[in-house]
């Protein structure tokens, strides 16, 4: 039986290897199970904060559909090489309205404790929307600082990275999001 180490050039190619699996592990669980993601901007206040750390996961996207009410990061559709991070609002099917500054989905008002406003107002002359099957609609918390479905429309749901889960950073704020 061979011990590595016992030449300083089996070593180096134990070492080699080993670094080489753990670089593999590492890349796997980034790009494949959960990833952590830097809050930019106001969009999400109060829920989400400027400088936030979430962990973001990734591997439920493949077996199932994001819900409404999760907070989800998308690739930006109008700049490929950002991400927006915004609350998921409607889903296939579903029909958004804004009317007199409140949300409605599917004609039910909804009652939304997380946004920063009393009022939700539509950006474009839109105020009414049908989500296109396999496509979702979002809205930031903060919602008359938010670059969102408002603007630029429903996401192809193939454009969803991940879900925020919990927010590691600040640590005074550290928890499960919901």
């Amino acid at each position: 039986m061979k011990e590595y180490g016992s030449n300083g050039e089996d070593s180096i190619i134990y070492w080699i290897k080993s670094l080489a699996l753990y670089i593999g592990i590492a890349l796997l669980v980034r790009f494949f199970i959960f990833n952590i993601t830097l809050v930019d901007g106001i969009s999400m206040n109060p829920t989400l904060a400027d400088g936030d750390r979430l962990i973001t996961e990734k591997i439920s996207l493949y077996f199932n559909e994001p819900k409404k009410g999760d907070i989800v990061v998308i690739n930006a559709p109008d700049n490929s090489k950002d991400h927006y991070i915004k609350r998921l609002i409607g889903l296939p099917g579903d029909k958004i309205d804004l009317i007199e500054g409140k949300l409605y989905i599917n004609d039910i008002v909804q009652e939304e404790d997380y946004i920063n406003s009393s009022e939700t107002l539509p950006y474009t002359y839109d105020t009414s929307w049908i989500v296109p099957e396999g496509e979702i609609f979002v809205m930031g918390d903060n919602r008359n600082h938010s670059n969102d479905s408002r603007t630029f429309g429903t996401i192809a749901m193939d454009q969803v990275i991940g879900i925020s889960i919990f927010r590691v950073y600040p640590f005074n704020r550290m928890g499960k999001l919901n």
